[in-house]
């Protein structure tokens, strides 16, 4: 047992002597998992150890770019000689000299690596400090000079999900080169809003052309295969975890001539279509800025065409990322419903003004009905647009039954990984054990996976007939749940969540009562470190596809001390590191 698998497991112990006080006198043990959960309610340590050793699902509004940490920035510029400019916060090849050192020099200065952290996440920004939005989106520039690559990027976020008992990733990526964009916009000789079919036919035989689908392939492969050799120079995860799974989303611009906008539509859908690992696409981009306003529904008519050329790709839509502070009320009147009207988003990422929409209510129990999943991401609202707590929408759209699921947006500039969304949602809004399991389940009944969900209608209590029992520490799939198991990814991440709740939930509850707790955390957990291990490590499930499924049938839930940053890579490596 690692030194911080005890370090946690004490403070769960400690969470569950808390619980005994808080029951009456005659109270000996407290067995009920709900009773844990609320005892680790009472301080921060003891929910964050809670939640960290919890199954969280999936994070479905992730952009790979903001989600590297400084730290491994810093250590990417390092190794590629990079130097950085004290004044304009960017790395340059440009030599020594003139408010200019080497990135070696700046990762042993206590007080230029202070201010270099500032400027590369939100950490150097507080309320009435400047603007928070500003201070968010000038990062990403500075991001860029550093040469981080994706592969670096991906490894870093997978090797971290991991570690959290994330299970599946949708991560916003660069995935169309722009050789391929700028090949399709050199076919487009002409283009005229008001003639899209003309644009479309121009462009089409690029869209669907052999190479196409094999240019956007071998970028994915290079991707995995490059992130894969670079997670395999730092420590192994420890027994039983596997990394999550990693589908892509393509993005783009809001800002710009609306001619390239259509382009970047079309290739990002081609994207969908070319390739199983490309899930959905997105736009990104500040909501209010001019060419975001001004273009807004030029934007919407073109997703809304493209979408039905294009065989109905699955759209997830920043929507709603508005406050009155950046945004005119005519912005923020029709952003979320034109969104799910015209653009076709299946999810909204954000939805922070949905009470600036017209007919809010209408527009709620629309998404209720058609279950249209919000993507929230507390942390990004609070320090981009200054809204947290009850000014927050997360309880309205819950409240009017409409699905949610917690996010990061940025982890890495938020300096916020899953976790912590967590927190913050059962601190701020009193949450239970039971809404804490409903946004894990939702992340995975909504993800854009491909086949069936293990529930029917919907409904997480009520499972397929073939998977009748899976609550039950001792099932096992039958042959007939085996095929549906290898059939569909969607079912089959969902399969492995329930298990490793099963696993998490009885793990808690042989933690032992108050009476038999003993001063020995090793010796007092080790029931619940057994009956992890039993329920988690013995069945194989099957593969298929990019999916690697559920490996062995739950993690163990066990934990080496994990290092924050992960070795650089071996001599012969790519040039990078997670």
């Amino acid at each position: 047992m690692s030194r911080l698998t005890i370090v946690v497991a004490t403070m769960l112990v400690a969470a569950s002597l808390v619980a005994c006080e808080h029951d009456a006198p005659a109270a000996k043990s407290v067995s009920s998992i709900e009773q844990r959960f609320e005892a680790a309610k009472t301080n921060r340590p003891e929910l964050i150890a809670f939640l960290r050793e919890m199954p969280l699902g999936a994070d479905l509004h992730h952009h790979l770019d903001g989600s590297t940490f400084s730290e491994f920035i810093l250590r990417s510029a390092r190794e590629r000689g990079l130097n950085y400019d004290l004044s304009t916060h960017m790395f340059t090849s440009e030599p020594v000299g003139n408010n200019i050192i080497s990135a070696a020099d700046l990762s042993t200065s206590f007080l230029e690596i202070s201010e270099y952290r500032d400027h590369f996440s939100m950490r150097g920004w507080h309320p009435n400090t400047g603007n928070g939005r500003d201070h968010f989106f000038s990062i990403f520039r500075r991001i860029g000079s550093s040469g981080r690559i994706p592969q670096g990027m991906l490894a870093e976020v997978k090797r971290r999900n991991a570690l959290q008992n994330v299970q599946y990733l949708e991560t916003i990526s660069p995935v169309v080169p722009a050789s391929l964009r700028t090949s399709v916009n050199d076919h487009l000789t002409s283009f005229d809003i008001s003639d899209l079919e003309s644009a479309y036919a121009q462009i089409v035989g690029e869209l669907e052309a052999d190479n196409y689908a094999a240019t956007i392939a071998a970028r994915i492969d290079t991707w995995e295969g490059e992130a894969e050799a670079i997670m395999q120079t730092g420590p192994a995860l420890p027994p039983g975890i596997v990394y999550p799974d990693v589908t892509f989303v393509p993005y783009v611009l809001r800002m710009g001539p609306v001619r390239d906008f259509f382009v970047a539509v079309a290739t990002s859908m081609a994207a969908i279509n070319a390739d199983e690992r490309v899930v959905a696409m997105t736009i990104v981009g500040p909501e209010d800025l001019p060419d975001s306003n001004e273009n807004f529904k030029a934007h919407m008519k073109i997703m809304d065409f493209l979408w039905r050329k294009m065989g109905q790709p699955r759209v997830t839509l920043h929507a709603g990322e508005l406050v009155p502070e950046e945004a005119t009320l005519v912005d923020m009147s029709d952003r979320i419903r034109s969104s799910i009207d015209v653009g076709h988003a299946r999810r909204i990422g954000h939805g922070v003004s949905i009470g600036w929409e017209n007919d809010s209510a209408g527009l709620l129990a629309q998404m209720a009905a058609d279950k249209t999943l919000v993507e929230i991401c507390l942390t990004s609202n609070e320090v981009i647009l200054g809204i947290a707590g009850d000014e927050h929408p997360f309880q309205m759209y819950r409240r009017a039954g409409v699905p949610v699921s917690l996010a990061t947006d940025d982890e890495g500039i938020s300096r916020s990984p899953l976790t912590m969304e967590f927190v913050k949602a059962v601190e701020r809004y009193d949450l239970g054990y039971a809404d804490v399991k409903e946004l894990a389940r939702n992340s995975l009944e909504y993800a854009f996976l491909s086949g069936e969900s293990l529930f029917v209608d919907g409904d997480f209590g009520s499972p397929r007939p073939e998977f009748a029992g899976l609550w039950d520490s001792t099932w096992r799939p039958s042959p007939s749940a085996q095929q549906l198991i290898e059939e569909n990814a969607r079912l089959r991440k969902q399969l492995e969540l329930e298990r490793a709740f099963v696993a998490f939930e009885e793990g808690m509850a042989e933690l032992g009562s108050c009476g038999n707790i003993g001063k020995d955390p090793g010796k007092s957990l080790g029931p619940w470190f057994r009956s992890r291990n039993r329920l988690l490590g013995s069945s194989q499930l099957g593969r298929r596809h990019h999916f690697h499924g559920l490996g062995d049938l739950l993690r163990p839930f066990d934990r080496l001390d994990p290092p924050d940053q992960i070795p650089g890579i071996r001599q012969g490596r790519p040039p990078d590191s997670p």
